[in-house]
């Protein structure tokens, strides 16, 4: 499929109600970069429009337009390794490469925080979160941004998605000592930390 005369899809990413996600390619571009293009429609597309007139510095984000009657969006399309592989209990990474990625994930979460909360959440999903690995220069979290309509799309969803990515990282272990024990308590919990 082609759209505006600009992107051809390759792949659909996601299919919901009232909205799609296709990886595209800008034949325009020399270098055929690769795309998101999240597709609204109807009332979907009017709520994210005010949306994308309030998104500011996010690098990812290209361009939002109009076409036969839906709304579209276009991100950047990243590569790499689920946050869940790194992050998980028998995860082969040294722990001070699991540190570095943790710092990662809180200056994601800083960066996002002032976006609106449809795309703050978005970005801290598990499925739309990849690390790039490499050497210390290439070592970051970037994300896909499939935004998708989400129900709810507030601070306390934000903090509950952030609490959750916290969480794997900070995993409960057998050796851990009681000020540690107490802060995952305290963040299972949900009251302030």
């Amino acid at each position: 499929m082609l759209i505006k005369s600009k992107y051809k899809t390759t792949a659909m990413i996601d299919c919901g109600e009232k909205y799609t996600a296709f990886r595209a390619v800008d034949i325009e571009d020399r270098d055929k970069t690769e795309y998101i293009i999240n597709v609204y429609e109807n009332g979907v597309g009017r709520h994210y429009a005010d949306c994308y007139t309030r998104l500011r510095h996010c690098g990812d984000f290209k361009e939002v337009f109009i076409h036969e009657g839906r709304l579209y969006s276009v991100f950047g399309l990243h590569g790499g390794d689920s946050i869940d592989r790194i992050f998980s209990k028998g995860s082969k990474h040294h722990w001070k490469e699991r540190v570095d990625y943790a710092h990662n994930l809180f200056h994601l979460a800083l960066s996002v925080s002032d976006y609106p909360y449809e795309f703050a959440c978005v970005a801290l999903l598990s499925r739309n979160m990849l690390v790039k690995t490499g050497n210390d220069e290439n070592k970051k979290i970037a994300v896909n941004y499939t935004v998708s309509p989400l129900e709810n799309a507030d601070f306390e969803q934000f903090m509950q998605l952030l609490v959750g990515q916290v969480r794997k990282i900070f995993c409960r272990r057998y050796a851990a000592c009681d000020a540690e024990l107490e802060f995952m308590a305290l963040l299972g919990s949900g009251t302030d930390v």
